[in-house]
């Protein structure tokens, strides 16, 4: 599915509606009109090449659209300002380098509030103060999603799905704390403040410096690639209690809990529960046995089992984690039933949880 895109002759074009609030972001500078749509040639006649060129265009007007909606009043968007100038044809400190250019003062005539010539100039909006200051060489702000979505450019990011949702914790956990902000305006209480919301939910020192090895490079990236005078707030953090060992082992079920929780099983009858019941019978870990494919169960040999072993969907914690284990009790009835269900996968409604 390509959006906006439109065969002329042998070229593909993009068309597009503007939205009647956003269209002074495309105003000429050499005129008044305000246009209703963007036509312009994506100079391609490759189909391919032309959906992922308006793919970008699409999600870069999206992202322009929304943060001029989004505005705040109190301060200025970075996103917004860097788009407002790339739609009058300008960069980043186009005005410092060439600041005989026509296009400059054309700009700055239609975007900064207008006055009559015997008034003062009205005072500027954080946003178009910010505009004007990239416009003639000023720093940009870059923000922590600026940061993140270069890391994740560079190839730095998590490389399977279970990384991605370690990141994902770690990081929203961060926003929640900070917010967006611009990467000058983290600091070390922001950082100890991660450590204390970790701790204070019950979560172990080992646990607390995964979440940590998520946020730091990150931020360390932003800082480098950004050319920032600043140090990491994350690096060299104390996580309290690290060095009173691992915490104390969890008791196991008694015969008497996992017959309940087995016959819990049998009268629910779905997929979570046919998991719980091979988890209970098997002693396999959860991220195994979710993530186990058809082709793994052997309900038709001698001694019913299941080849725990790597797959598209999940690895396993160690190389000696493959191994066969055979399937008894529950754990025979959940394999039978959930055999009985559509796809390749034994628990295809359930998400895998990756290494365990």
């Amino acid at each position: 599915m390509c959006k906006h895109l439109q065969l002329k002759g042998n070229t593909y074009y993009y068309r597009r509606r503007v939205p009647s609030d956003v269209r002074k972001l495309h105003k000429a500078p050499n005129t008044r009109k305000t246009p209703e749509q963007l036509f312009f040639s994506l100079k391609t006649s490759d189909k391919a090449e032309a959906c992922r060129r308006a793919d970008s265009h699409t999600r870069r007007l999206d992202a322009l659209w929304k943060a001029y909606r989004e505005r705040h009043e109190t301060e200025g968007n970075a996103q917004l300002a860097l788009a407002t100038l790339e739609a009058a044809s300008l960069k980043p400190g186009h005005a410092k380098l060439q600041p005989d250019d026509p296009t400059i003062d054309n700009f700055l005539s239609y975007y900064l509030p207008s006055h009559e010539p015997y008034e003062p100039r009205p005072a500027l909006t954080p946003q178009e103060q910010l505009t004007v200051d990239i416009l003639y060489g000023e720093k940009i702000p870059r923000t922590l999603s600026d940061a993140k979505e270069l890391h994740f450019e560079l190839g730095k990011g998590p490389k399977n799905r279970v990384g991605e949702q370690q990141f994902d914790r770690a990081w929203n956990l961060l926003l929640e704390i900070t917010g967006d902000i611009t990467l000058d305006n983290l600091n070390r209480e922001h950082a100890r403040e991660f450590v204390r919301r970790l701790v204070d939910n019950g979560v172990g020192p080992e646990t607390v410096k995964r979440y940590l090895s998520q946020v730091r490079p990150v931020i360390r990236t932003g800082i480098q690639e950004f050319e920032l005078s600043m140090t990491n707030p994350f690096d060299g953090l104390t996580i309290p209690n690290r060095d009173e060992g691992p915490r104390k082992p969890r008791d196991t079920y008694s015969m008497a809990e996992l017959d309940v929780i087995q016959e819990k099983c049998r009268q629910t009858d779905d997929q979570r529960r046919w998991a719980i019941a091979m988890l209970s019978d098997t002693g396999a870990r959860l991220a195994e046995v979710i993530g186990l494919k058809k082709g793994d169960v052997f309900l038709d040999a001698a001694v019913p089992y299941i080849y725990i072993r790597p797959n598209e969907l999940r690895g396993l914690k160690t190389k000696g984690s493959e191994r066969k284990v055979p399937l008894v009790g529950e754990a025979l009835w959940a394999a039978k039933r959930a055999m009985e269900i559509k796809g390749n996968f034994l628990f295809s409604l359930l998400p895998a949880q990756g290494h365990q």
